[in-house]
């Protein structure tokens, strides 16, 4: 590949970097994924026990140590997460605890 084969590049496949991957793609543009790893998503295979929790529907600000992800969530609601994930092809299933795998 070089570097005229794409219009956007995409450093880090964790959840973030697949997620602009995808947006960009669907935005039309040549997309480029670079990941350090051995494979993309590799990190995100590993949490909640190994089944890639990628949400939780019960949210709290007492979860984390700052303000900044509760503000995320704020903008970015879990029911608008679970939408990109369906328009992508991510079927997803909340468990009782409620983490949210695919």
């Amino acid at each position: 590949m070089n570097k005229t084969d794409f219009d956007v590049a995409v450093i880090g496949g964790g959840a973030g970097g697949l997620a602009a991957a995808i947006c960009s793609a669907q935005r039309g543009f040549k997309t480029a994924l670079l990941e350090g790893n051995s494979r993309v998503g590799k990190k995100l295979i590993v949490t909640g026990n190994g089944q890639g929790n990628i949400a939780n529907a019960n949210l709290a600000p007492c979860c984390y140590n700052d303000s900044f992800a509760m503000k995320v969530f704020e903008k970015v609601p879990l029911k608008t997460l679970l939408k990109f994930f369906e328009n992508v092809g991510i079927e997803t299933v909340q468990k009782h605890s409620g983490r949210i795998y695919p």
